[in-house]
């Protein structure tokens, strides 16, 4: 069986400046991104990154056509999209679709700057409840997760919302929802979790991520 991140329609915007980034991956089938616009930061044209038809992801009130997604299901090739200008300052917004049909541990996407500048990292792992997961998030290689994780399904197709403090702290909060789209940062209500510190005060772009053959 195939296995696969789907992100479908990713939007990153900010207060001050609105959106500076859309992505739907509408590209043809088994596209890969670093000839759509994205670049290889690592592992370049290994397991490269593409894109899917039949994995196109929907979600009330966010998308009414599921588009193509992109496939992060191997190690190998992580990828970025810059912006056109770095954000330097303010609250950075980033949400997008997943499924995940594994919950091997590991981040698969965050900000930063190409190549090795990262910032809210976005984290999955194993419930300790079988056959369920957990998303967190963190500005480093070591992951944060609420104190008590809130259990999602496999299979599913979340919304995930991310705020990002473009600061040197760089505190980061996490939504994960399963139905609604929030109007709001106060209709979002609390956060799955929030973390700070290890930041960064320049954001240059978006950033997808292989880091496990059997990542799911």
């Amino acid at each position: 069986m195939k296995k696969i991140y789907s992100l479908l329609l990713l939007t990153v915007s900010t207060l001050s400046f609105g959106q500076v980034l859309t992505e739907d991956f509408n590209y043809a089938d088994n596209a890969v991104l670093t000839a759509n616009g994205w670049s290889a930061h690592s592992g370049a044209g290994t397991n490269p990154v593409d894109v899917g038809t039949s994995n196109g992801l929907t979600y009330a009130g966010y998308n009414t056509v599921a588009n193509n997604a992109a496939r992060l299901d191997n190690t190998g090739e992580d990828i970025n999209k810059p912006f056109a200008a770095a954000v330097t300052s303010g609250s950075l917004y980033f949400s997008f679709l997943v499924n995940v049909t594994s919950g091997d541990a590991g981040y698969f996407a965050h900000l930063g700057t190409a190549p090795s500048t990262f910032a809210a990292r976005i984290y999955v792992k194993p419930s300790t409840t079988t056959g369920k997961i957990n998303f967190g998030i963190s500005n480093s290689s070591t992951a944060s997760f609420a104190a008590t994780p809130t259990d999602f399904d496999l299979n599913t197709t979340y919304l995930i919302i991310v705020k990002y403090d473009v600061t040197a702290a760089g505190a980061a909060s996490i939504w994960v929802k399963s139905t609604g789209v929030p109007a709001s940062e106060a209709a979002a209500g609390t956060p799955e979790h929030t973390t700070t510190g290890s930041g960064t005060a320049s954001i240059g772009g978006v950033f997808l991520r292989q880091y496990a053959a059997t990542q799911n």
